[in-house]
């Protein structure tokens, strides 16, 4: 297959594998003039003096029990029963989860119901919510990667193929098969805003506990920052208690998910004081809006939804009006298909050359008609340095919250690796370990806790591995 030397710089492998030779070059550079530790691709820039901020909040001692309200949400109702209920009567143990389960189910809703709840899940969105529940985001993150990875394989066996269900989270790389990329700018604002609210919080907590903290910096892989550390002194830290060390692990991922929340209330916020200001400069720079296209069908993933538009609507007819409402700009189409996304057919009237029709359509499981608008420009009309800041703030807006709550559950995932250990694959031997059958009960703590970091290694590597197989398709 040929490529144009356009295609093949704009070639997503292409950019990828010149990057990491720029990375090689910068690495060798940094370690030769700063003396900086470096591994091939990449460097850690260290700093051993913590930032004042961890001293500050360290000594807030509400933040002991902030964590274990973060072990609670990153184990479900397994942490909740480790940290209060192994040593209580079984009837006192039995309401503590009952309780715990029904409001870990209000929060998880809450957080993840747009997630779980989507046409490609269906109703498995439920197996989804209450084994977060029962294993809090771990059980979450792990309930994602079994229905992706049962979307995948079906989707493969009949020859379709799929988006993978995970990838590198750089800004700027698409994604294959998905036409995906977080942008460059807002996604490395958002992902360093991200890392180090992360690493901050684990700071906090290691100081809280009484364990010195060595060094504090980035990791960099050339001159882009791809994660943040704190790195404990790791004897002190292993001789404390289970408990303790739970607290630490657990209070990264409890910090993005805050975060998350307060950048999703802030992104309404900022929409709903501006919406009759973008609604009226969206009206100004649009003088119509036409249908660019119809699809046969609409396919998301491989997966196909109903296009009721095809064979009835055309490129170039104009949209005047939806559901009886006169739509200017695609704002206003926007705010009408909203409004109707929960009916089952939608009223759209149509100037075609002159002739106006209307068309009654039905709207598929994702509220849409399988027609895509497009806006006719105001020649005209400039937009204000102030609008295009604000789309910017939005942007950034979105994607810290975005970064954060997938920072969040995926930390929690339960996998343990030679080479790097997510929050979750560090806590889950000493959450699940006290539930072993009878038959592991000669074995000592530690035997017992590398019995369960092997079973996630295996059940969560293969569920990963499934995952990333349309990556190289």
């Amino acid at each position: 297959m040929a490529f144009t030397l356009t295609e093949l710089l704009l070639n997503p492998l292409f950019i990828f594998s010149a990057y990491m030779v720029f990375a090689v070059i910068i690495t060798f550079l940094f370690k030769k003039i700063f003396k900086l530790d470096t591994f091939v691709i990449g460097c850690l820039v260290k700093k051993s003096n913590v930032p004042k901020i961890i001293d500050f909040l360290a000594t807030k001692k509400a933040f002991d029990l902030i964590a274990l309200f973060a072990v609670t949400l990153m184990f479900g109702c397994f942490g909740l029963d480790f940290l209060v209920g192994q040593k209580r009567k079984l009837f006192d143990r039995i309401k503590i989860l009952i309780l715990g389960f029904f409001a870990l189910m209000l929060i998880n809703y809450a957080l993840f119901s747009g997630i779980f709840f989507n046409p490609i899940f269906g109703n498995l969105g439920w197996l989804a919510l209450i084994l977060s529940c029962i294993m809090g985001f771990s059980g979450a993150m792990i309930a994602l990667l079994f229905l992706l990875a049962i979307d995948i394989i079906l989707k493969l066996f009949v020859g379709i193929v799929p988006c993978p269900g995970i990838g590198p989270a750089i800004p700027g790389l698409q994604l294959p098969n998905t036409g995906f990329a977080i942008p460059v700018i807002e996604g490395w604002i958002a992902l360093v805003i991200t890392m180090l609210v992360h690493e901050l919080s684990h700071g906090i907590l290691l100081k809280r506990i009484g364990v010195k903290i060595k060094s504090f910096g980035l990791l960099l892989v050339g001159i882009l920052p791809i994660g943040a550390f704190v790195e404990p002194d790791e004897k002190s830290f292993s001789k404390k208690k289970p408990v303790d060390q739970l607290k630490v692990l657990a209070m990264g991922s409890f910090a993005n998910i805050v975060l998350a929340v307060i950048f999703l209330g802030l992104l309404y916020s900022v929409n709903f004081v501006s919406q009759d200001y973008q609604k009226n400069l969206m009206n100004q720079s649009s003088s119509g809006v036409i249908i660019s296209s119809v699809e046969k069908d609409m396919n998301i993933c491989g997966t196909k939804f109903e296009s009721s538009a095809y064979g009835i609507l055309k490129p170039g007819m104009k949209l005047t009006e939806v559901n009886g409402n006169k739509v200017n700009s695609l704002y206003d189409a926007s705010v009408e298909f909203s409004k109707a996304r929960d009916a089952k057919e939608i009223n759209l009237k149509v100037d075609s050359n002159g002739l106006i029709e209307t068309k009654t359509l039905k709207l598929n499981a994702l509220g849409k008609v399988g027609a895509t608008f497009a806006s006719i420009p105001n020649k005209s009309f400039k937009f204000p340095f102030e609008a295009i800041l604000l789309s910017f703030l939005l942007s950034v807006i979105l994607w810290i919250y975005l970064l954060n709550l997938a920072f969040a559950i995926g930390n929690a995932l339960p996998l343990a690796l030679p080479v790097i250990a997510f929050d979750g694959g560090r806590m889950a031997p000493f959450i699940f370990s006290p539930y072993l059958p009878k038959s592991f009960k000669k074995l000592s703590a530690f035997e017992k806790q590398k019995k369960v970091s092997l079973f996630f290694l295996i059940v969560v590597g293969i569920l990963v591995l499934i995952n990333l197989i349309p990556l190289f398709i």
